[in-house]
């Protein structure tokens, strides 16, 4: 990935953030994902029981999100599975300004853009192929972690 420093919009590309937690920002892939010339998720999502999810803490969540109303932190997790189309999700608390209901459940589908990793952020919940998706949890295990319960959070 290019040392971009995030501040134009989306200009990490798509499935990539910007890390301004970082002493010089700069944008990184999504876990899950790989770069050669952009980040692209590594293997194709499958529809059906063969996903996990990812728990990346301290996100900007990203543009272009389908807000589902009057949905639980669970049923916002099983709307996502159940979707083929969807990549990611949050459970987020926006301002009253920003939405109605300040707990939200906020879906994305096809490829995520505008997203940041900040002090103060989001969990985002990023869908990967299970094979994915076990690889990040044998990475992780040295960390002292030792798998992904089923929302697809990392455990010690």
């Amino acid at each position: 990935m290019a040392t971009n420093d995030g501040d134009l919009y989306a200009s990490c590309g798509p499935f990539s953030y910007c890390d301004v937690t970082l002493a010089t920002p700069r944008c990184q892939c999504l876990d899950g994902s790989k770069s050669f010339s952009g980040c692209r998720i590594k293997q194709q999502l499958r529809c059906g029981d063969r996903n996990h999810f990812v728990t990346m803490p301290g996100m900007k969540v990203p543009d272009k999100f389908l807000h589902v109303r009057d949905r639980s932190f669970d049923a916002c997790t099983a709307e996502c599975s159940h979707n083929c189309s969807c990549t990611a999700y949050a459970y987020a608390n926006l301002t009253a300004a920003a939405m109605a209901d300040q707990a939200t459940c906020l879906l994305w589908m096809g490829e995520l853009a505008d997203t940041g990793r900040t002090i103060t952020g989001e969990n985002l919940y990023l869908r990967l192929a299970d094979s994915t998706g076990m690889e990040l949890v044998e990475r992780w295990k040295g960390r002292g972690f030792r798998g992904l319960d089923y929302s697809g959070e990392l455990f010690a």
